[in-house]
């Protein structure tokens, strides 16, 4: 799969409503939302080719640190810059209330994505996991890591058959180039164990993640589930844990065939030195694209995503998925 990028950059302003009118709330966060916005009037200093209908990131930068996380999220953004699998940041304005991050508006979210696909089996989610991959590797490319990879944080643009992006940078880091990152961040459940055992962690954590992500669409649940749904319970099932079962969650249920078992474990290795990278990892899910097409019929996965569902992996309000920082 070819994955490419620009080097476009976003400008810094402060007057977003001089330009744009705010439409309907797309996302709600504790200190942000996301809303649909028009652009009503001409660029005439800045020649940006931008479109009529994009969505905004809004933040309140108001609240004790939250200017300079805005700053920090603008600088990772624009690193990773426009490519194909990752959701454009168009333009940045901040009056010192609120900083308003202008992005791409996209079709629908990943889960109505994959409830909306004809088919949901082995052959129809090896592009999406290497569309993932490509975002993933992308930003590890340029020397971010998204800390967040989560299905809330995919889209899907539906315009030219099914192209998934990867968004939300609001927890992302600059990899240092002689050292580790520390600091727990993200989702509790797709949070890898490394971060949550001696808190220090590298690129390899996002590769994690989305190995939960996946693990979910083929099984149904997540790798590590607990009795009490909370974030701290889910982070001491990971601490704790064992590898995982790699079984649907249905008894009964077609089994996964071991070349995507394969692959799903290479992303959710405990031991990170063991773990693929995401360049690895992509390798892989081309490969696995290219074995389905030569292999012929697979089994429906559609009963796992509606596991998923109901096991939470879709449920904004999930206890188990308060983010955290520190």
């Amino acid at each position: 799969m070819g994955c490419s990028a620009s080097n476009a950059a976003a400008s810094v302003s402060s007057d977003f409503h001089s330009e744009y009118l705010l439409g309907d709330v797309l996302g709600r966060g504790s200190f942000a939302q996301v809303r649909a916005c028009t652009r009503v009037l001409k660029k005439k200093q800045r020649q940006l080719a931008l479109p009529e209908e994009s969505a905004v990131k809004i933040l309140d930068v108001t609240y004790e640190k939250k200017e300079e996380a805005a700053e920090r999220e603008a600088i990772a953004w624009q690193k990773v810059a426009s490519h194909p699998n990752c959701i454009e940041l168009l333009d940045v304005f901040n009056n010192g209330i609120f900083c308003y991050m202008l992005m791409e508006k996209m079709s629908c979210s990943f889960l109505n994505a994959m409830e909306a696909m004809p088919e949901l089996t082995e052959f129809t989610l090896a592009p999406v996991f290497a569309q993932m991959l490509c975002a993933i590797e992308h930003c590890h490319s340029v020397g971010v890591v998204h800390r967040d990879v989560k299905p809330e944080n995919f889209m899907a643009s539906l315009e030219d058959g099914l192209t998934i992006k990867l968004g939300d940078f609001g927890v992302s880091a600059i990899m240092p180039e002689q050292a580790k990152l520390s600091g727990v961040y993200g989702t509790a459940p797709y949070m890898c164990p490394e971060m949550l055992i001696d808190g220090s962690y590298d690129e390899k954590a996002d590769v994690w993640s989305l190995g939960v992500m996946v693990y979910t669409l083929l099984f149904g649940a997540f790798p590590y589930t607990t009795e009490v749904r909370s974030s701290k319970a889910m982070q001491q099932a990971i601490v704790a844990g064992e590898t995982p079962s790699f079984q649907p969650t249905q008894p009964g249920a077609t089994p996964v065939s071991p070349k995507m078992i394969a692959f799903v474990r290479s992303l959710l290795q405990r031991d990170a030195a063991l773990r693929a990278t995401a360049a690895e990892a992509l390798d892989a899910a081309d490969a696995l694209e290219s074995r389905c097409i030569s292999e012929g019929e697979f089994p429906c996965l559609k009963p796992m995503l509606e596991s998923a569902k109901r096991n939470g992996v879709f449920n904004l309000r999930d206890p188990c998925k308060a983010e955290t920082g520190g």
